[in-house]
């Protein structure tokens, strides 16, 4: 099957890196994934299926990707594994209710709005690599010194956070990869 799909792909697609196609003008998520999936993947008809937690897969296809957005900014993260995306807005806004879920250490890393957004993004793109929810994770969940843990345990993923405009994104996958940013 991976054949067939570097025959469609060829095109407008390397496997080689990740892409992230990207709209700072406020869509339907839905809308904006479908057009990804025709437009610049050139996937007819693509067939979405869910996980238990809501997790989007395409049945029949070796692509893998990730849906996000928040604010006026919708992406979508494409590549040939599992992958985790999450984005958010930048706000000058106090998120001390929310810290109470960060452990000691993550509390000390983070002393502005921006730096808890990265340490929230990381978190959630993870969370989405995974599968799962960030509900069920959060508390066993911890990124501090650069390095992520889930239940004590240093996770070994690349996690690559990218500032567009006023939103942090980030990228989780098993291994590092060249990220390209396409805005549509």
């Amino acid at each position: 099957m991976h054949s067939e799909l570097a025959f469609i792909f060829s095109p407008c697609y390397n496997y080689d890196m990740i892409r992230v196609y990207y709209t700072l003008e406020k869509t339907d998520s839905r809308k904006f994934l479908e057009r990804i999936f025709t437009e610049y993947l050139r996937l007819p008809a693509p067939d979405l299926v869910f996980n238990q937690y809501g997790k989007p897969y395409l049945r029949g296809n070796e692509v893998y990707f990730n849906l996000s957005h928040s604010g006026s900014l919708t992406a979508v993260a494409v590549s040939e594994a599992e992958i985790g995306l999450d984005c958010e807005k930048i706000k000058n806004r106090s998120y001390h209710s929310v810290l109470k879920s960060f452990s000691e250490r993550e509390q000390q890393e983070i002393d502005t709005p921006e730096s808890f957004l990265r340490h929230w993004t990381i978190k959630e793109s993870f969370v989405k690599f995974l599968g799962t929810s960030i509900a069920k994770e959060l508390k066993e969940l911890e990124y501090f010194g650069q390095t992520l843990y889930l239940k004590n345990e240093e996770q070994h993923v690349s996690l690559l956070t990218e500032k567009i405009e006023e939103y942090l994104l980030t990228v989780c996958t098993l291994a590092p990869q060249e990220i390209t940013y396409i805005q549509v």
